[in-house]
């Protein structure tokens, strides 16, 4: 028995994946938006954060000539999750409108994949916020604003990604 418990933590109640999955609905309701609004301001996000992901990266390939160093800094790996998370909750959200309010896909996918869109929630509401903390305090310089560019870029990956956040923290009524 004493074995049980000092594994719990390994089990997917552990990491917050219940059996069934989210009968409350909590990853695709909002307390203060519907769940068309939410699901129409996640598809915002995605499309802005997508779009944003790929101009840098294009940038990067095109003008820089430095593409291989993307994913090599912590930014844009977090902001890769958000992208991804973004239109990961866009579909379910927009789904669980589709259907009703009475469900959607991933409360019937398997319990790997609700772990990992758990796990990349997780990632969400707390990779931007140490990434804002960390380029505004220590890595910013007068260069950050020097053009149009990167002013933009730096906005969008180091600090609107920290509002992204917020609204999923703020926002949404998943349980903490």
């Amino acid at each position: 028995m004493k074995r049980m418990r000092s594994t719990a933590w390994l089990s997917f109640e552990g990491f917050g994946v219940s059996s069934p999955f989210d009968p409350t609905f909590h990853y695709v309701t909002s307390p203060v938006f519907s769940p068309m609004i939410l699901s129409a301001l996640r598809l915002l996000f995605a499309v802005y954060a997508l779009i944003t992901a790929i101009t840098v990266l294009a940038f990067e390939s095109l003008v820089l000539h430095d593409a291989n160093s993307y994913l090599t800094y912590f930014t844009d790996l977090s902001y890769i999750g958000l992208v991804a998370y973004f239109w990961a909750a866009s579909v379910q959200t927009i789904a669980f409108v589709l259907h009703g309010r009475k469900s959607y896909p991933l409360q019937t996918w398997p319990r790997s994949l609700q772990l990992l869109h758990a796990l990349l929630y997780s990632t969400v509401v707390v990779f931007p916020i140490i990434v804002t903390a960390v380029f505004w305090s220590l890595l910013s310089s007068p260069a950050t604003f020097e053009t149009a560019y990167y002013s933009w870029s730096n906005i969008s990956q180091h600090a609107m990604n920290t509002g992204f956040a917020l609204f999923e923290i703020l926002f949404h009524a998943q349980r903490t």
